[in-house]
């Protein structure tokens, strides 16, 4: 049986070595590559600041996992009416086996906070590999952020509404599969 319960982290365009790092620990291992991931918090800066409950970290201290496979993103932005989207974006495949139990939560994203990053504390809750399913298609909340992002002419981001998996470690992809999108 061809295992199906992934999930998933892009690969970064500047990725070195073998191990996936949060942002924040990336600046002391690369500090070039970090600049250049932090590029995706232009605008949002404040973001980096959130502390993620249970993990007692920074957002930035944990690697952003998502539950949804990347393929379904695309084809909701394409829905969305966004004609630019890459052809080809690679992703691992991460198995939820693989991230050290008490070091991961999940997140489920559920509110709108219009920019002001105040997540709700019950949106927080302790990974369980276990019981871990991924979400089989993308959440309606996300797109319709994509609709209202098209309709507003911005520059979407491809997890805004959905549900996250924050692991506070590294992660070793040396053997893990890439996929395109």
């Amino acid at each position: 049986m061809v295992k199906s319960n992934w999930l998933y982290h892009r690969v970064p365009d500047r990725m070195i070595g073998d191990v996936l790092y949060p942002l924040n620990r990336l600046a002391l291992v690369d500090s070039s590559a970090a600049i250049e991931e932090g590029k995706k918090y232009e605008g949002r800066k404040h973001l980096m600041a959130v502390r993620l409950p249970i993990l007692n970290c920074l957002w930035n201290d944990a690697v952003h996992l998502s539950p949804v496979h990347p393929a379904k993103i695309r084809r909701a932005l394409l829905e969305s009416g966004f004609q630019d989207v890459p052809l080809v974006r690679n992703f691992y495949l991460i198995d939820p086996e693989a991230l050290t139990p008490g070091k991961a939560i999940h997140f489920k994203n559920s509110t709108d906070t219009a920019a002001k990053y105040d997540f709700p504390e019950n949106d927080f809750s302790p990974f369980e590999h276990a019981q871990y399913q991924e979400l089989p298609d993308v959440p309606n909340e996300q797109r319709s952020y994509f609709n209202r992002i098209k309709t507003e002419g911005g520059r979407p981001l491809l997890w805004a509404r959905t549900p996250h998996v924050f692991y506070q470690g590294e992660i070793n992809i040396k053997s893990a599969k890439v996929i395109q999108w």
